[in-house]
């Protein structure tokens, strides 16, 4: 029979959008949440490059920020249509 999930806990990594990795440290919270019966997603998203701020206005770079934070955004909803598509309730590491 499939476990059914008591909830959705999404891990996605600090570093504003800019820089990090779902290794620094999601693990241990993603497998905690698991333990207590909910989908646990671990997550990495595509980060903006830093390079791209340099030297730019600030609307570029506001305009910049606002498209990575959309992507991370995306990543993250296709994480969890992954997850519910393949009924994967335990801790996920894409």
């Amino acid at each position: 029979p499939s476990i059914q999930p008591k909830g959705i806990m999404i891990w996605e990594h600090g570093g504003g959008f800019i820089q990090g990795a779902k290794e620094d440290g999601g693990a241990s919270y993603c497998k905690y949440w698991a333990k207590y019966g909910y989908l646990a997603i671990n997550l990495n998203y595509r980060l903006a490059d830093p390079f791209s701020f340099l030297g730019v206005d600030s609307a570029t770079a506001t305009k910049l920020m606002w498209e990575a934070c959309y992507r991370a955004i995306e990543d993250g909803k296709s994480a969890v249509r992954y997850a519910i598509s393949y009924q994967r309730f335990d801790t996920i590491l894409l």
